[in-house]
C-alpha cells in the first residue's frame, strides 16, 4: 500500500532478513508528503530514523513525522515488485 496516512510512498529500499525474507531495516525512502506535497528523499537522519520494527519518516518542508512499520514496507515492496 503506497499510502501511509501522511505520506505517499514512491520508492523504498530495505535490507531483508535472510530466513524470512521480510524487511529488517529500511535503508532509503522516496515519498510525497501529503500535507505540503514536498518530495521527501530520505536516506538518513533526520529524514529517515530507524526504530525497532520500522522507521520514522520526516518532511523538512512542514515538519510532518510518521512512524511506518517494517510490515507496511514489506507490503509496499511486495506490490511494487509485482507491478
Amino acid at each position: 500500500m503506497p499510502y501511509t496516512g501522511l505520506f505517499l510512498l514512491r520508492h523504498a529500499s530495505a535490507d531483508s532478513d535472510r530466513e524470512s525474507g521480510l524487511v529488517s531495516r529500511v535503508t532509503a525512502v522516496k515519498a510525497t508528503c501529503l500535507s505540503c506535497e514536498r518530495l521527501v528523499d530520505a536516506t538518513d537522519s533526520p529524514d529517515l530514523e530507524i526504530v525497532t520494527g520500522g522507521a520514522i519518516l520526516y518532511c523538512r518542508g512542514c515538519g510532518t513525522r510518521q512512524v511506518i512499520s517494517n510490515a507496511h514496507f514489506d507490503e509496499f515492496l511486495a506490490r511494487t515488485r509485482r507491478d
